[in-house]
């Protein structure tokens, strides 16, 4: 009992040294369901076991595990001791770590670079961002530089036109927050890109813009994978602010869909190009016009 309180609270304090604060509920998940599970479903009939073995060999057992568990702690995992040294060392060091094919040294570079506020590193983050040799590295240092406050649109329209596909889905997440009228057309551009992610993603992220070239796009993506019920829900997702271009432009399997939503939203000047396309697709009168007669 007195080693599994001090266990519990060590294990819970470690938590945060080595992992990411974005996954620590994900971790502390897994952690107590494992606890649980042991403890319950298979610590119950190990333990009767070993007492039919010896009535004193679950009590040594337990000992030793807390004791194996005691030295673990007391020693340095061997990562965050390789850290140590960078941190002192200046931030050109953690800078290099974005770059590692370690996913945990680089989620924990970040963080310490983040955490700490590092100044004058812009430059290597840029050229990290821009050139950096893998995927991961480029996108890790593209988000720093947004941790940090000093992502700039220049480097977005970079991410959008990266050869790897995760990078440009990861550059229109950031380009949500960086929504000047350069980068809206380098992100409009990736309508036609080859990667189904990144369209999905382009998907969600229009609905950011209300400018009239997002809707174009999200009306050109419509056409293109209307068919496609994850990318079709993803556009639609967006509409809201959309509802004219693409009422006038939804191919017609998706036109009932999108009628419903501008019935729902009561959009009067989406609802008057519903009413013409109506008029003009006489197959869409018997399904629309009882729901326009509900809706008001």
């Amino acid at each position: 009992g007195t080693a599994e309180v001090f266990f519990d609270s060590a294990s819970q304090a470690m938590l945060p040294a080595v992992v990411h604060p974005d996954l620590l509920g994900k971790a502390n998940g897994r952690k107590w369901s494992v606890e649980l599970t042991a403890n319950t479903f298979i610590g119950t009939p190990i333990g009767s076991l070993l007492f039919i073995a010896a009535m004193a060999l679950p009590f040594g057992v337990d000992a030793v595990t807390f004791a194996i568990a005691a030295l673990l702690v007391g020693q340095p995992a061997p990562l965050i001791e390789a850290l140590a040294p960078l941190v002192d060392d200046g931030w050109a060091k953690l800078v290099a770590l974005l770059s590692s094919s370690n996913g945990w040294l680089r989620d924990r570079a970040q963080m310490e670079l983040v955490w700490r506020k590092a100044v004058d590193v812009d430059g290597a983050l840029i050229a990290a961002a821009a050139d950096g040799g893998t995927p991961q590295a480029r996108a890790t240092a593209a988000w720093t530089l947004e941790l940090l406050g000093r992502l700039t649109p220049q480097i977005v329209q970079r991410l959008l036109i990266d050869p790897s596909p995760r990078v440009r889905e990861q550059g229109l997440i950031l380009a949500e927050k960086h929504p000047s009228a350069e980068v809206l057309a380098d992100a409009t551009a990736l309508v036609n890109d080859e990667d189904a992610k990144v369209r999905l993603q382009l998907a969600c992220s229009l609905g950011e813009w209300k400018d009239a070239r997002a809707g174009e796009a999200l009306a050109r993506l419509l056409k293109k994978d209307g068919g496609d019920p994850i990318l079709a829900g993803a556009i639609l997702s967006s509409a809201t602010d959309h509802f004219r271009v693409l009422c006038k432009q939804a191919p017609d399997e998706i036109f009932p869909r999108l009628a419903s939503m501008a019935i729902a939203a009561w959009d009067e000047v989406a609802l008057v190009e519903l009413c013409e396309r109506m008029v003009i697709r006489n197959e869409f009168k018997d399904r629309l016009v009882p729901r326009l007669v509900l809706q008001h």
